[in-house]
């Protein structure tokens, strides 16, 4: 073989070898794309496997960079939205007057469900992500990878277009068992949004709930800004501590938040008792709560789960994507500080 042939050839051994695609440089190039993105749409179809069945959602997502970001999902029996204007988060359902509504700040724990974003995201900061090699999805050519996620354990793995490096397919494991499987069937990128489609339009005399003022306090603060005695869990699941304080008025009523955070983080809301009780909707079961007849949700679509009951003084909320059994522990710990 003649010495430009060689060079030829070691010349094309480098080229193959040098764009060849590894973990490393597909999240290099991934977290490149998400940095110049404005924003995209994209519609899904997402299945949830769980000992009660499979259950079925219809997504579709709106973003604009740098915060602002719509989810709506969909099923058989009603919708649920979750909006961000940047500053604050609401989740809530249309035609019900009832919503869920917190500061962008104290709300950092509420990530809306199955935002493509958020797994990129995720994908970006995974200590070893593995690639896979390479598949054909939905006649588009694909990288697979696959990553770990913490605190959870779970295997979160993406066929990524080659073209566009956004997700096609997302399946989540735990300990090799399909968790739940999301199929993007469109997505548009740096499209144009007007900005009152991030707004909240709910209904008037629940407006004042969208006002509310945050303040963040110390323990101390709280105990000498509240009348009535503050409740803290003398239980905390491990590697979970007290981040942040809020005195707020919600519904014209004041609440005191108290958010935890760490392997599984969670949020501890406590008011005045309501002579109204708790009110029940449905998918809503009782529970016992520390001596106290109480009710017990579990959001499918995010693994929240969340606990409601009273004392003699107080009306309770602990919400967060903690096992319920955990969960029970904080609440039957509660003790006035």
């Amino acid at each position: 073989m003649s010495l430009k042939s060689l060079a030829c050839v070691l010349l094309l051994t480098v080229l193959i070898t040098g764009c060849s695609m590894n973990g490393e440089r597909l999240v290099d190039r991934t977290a490149k794309k998400v940095d110049k993105l404005q924003g995209f749409y994209a519609e899904l179809d997402a299945v949830v496997f769980s000992l009660e069945g499979e259950q079925r959602y219809r997504v579709k997502q709106w973003l604009q960079v740098p915060g602002r970001w719509r989810v709506e999902v969909e099923t058989d029996t009603g919708e649920q939205i979750f909006l961000c204007d940047g500053e604050q988060v609401w989740i809530y359902q249309p035609g019900i007057k009832e919503f869920f509504h917190l500061d962008v700040d104290a709300a950092r724990e509420i990530q809306p469900p199955f935002l493509l974003t958020g797994y990129l995201n995720e994908l970006a900061g995974a200590s070893s992500p593995l690639f896979e090699g390479q598949e054909k999805k939905e006649n588009r050519d694909c990288y697979v990878v696959s990553y770990e996620t913490y605190p959870e354990s779970e295997t979160v793995r993406l066929w990524l277009d080659k073209k566009s490096l956004f997700p096609i397919l997302i399946e989540t494991y735990q300990d090799e068992e399909l968790l739940n499987r999301l199929a993007c069937t469109s997505l548009t990128l740096n499209p144009k949004f007007a900005d009152e489609f991030f707004m909240y339009t709910g209904e008037n005399e629940r407006k004042v709930a969208t006002h509310c003022l945050v303040k963040p306090l110390s323990l101390d603060d709280a105990k000498r800004d509240w009348s009535l005695p503050v409740y803290v869990p003398a239980y905390l699941p491990e590697d979970t501590w007290l981040f942040i304080i809020s005195h707020a008025e919600e519904d014209e009523r004041e609440q005191l938040t108290l958010v935890y955070e760490g392997k599984h983080s969670f949020s501890l809301v406590q008011r005045a008792k309501s002579d109204r009780g708790i009110r029940v909707t449905e998918g809503m079961k009782e529970i016992v709560v520390g001596g106290s007849t109480g009710f017990y949700q579990k959001n499918r679509i995010n693994e929240l789960n969340t606990l409601w009951w009273s004392n003699e003084t107080s009306d309770f909320v602990l919400t967060g994507p903690v096992p319920l059994t955990e969960l029970l522990q904080v609440a039957q710990s509660l003790q006035a500080d």
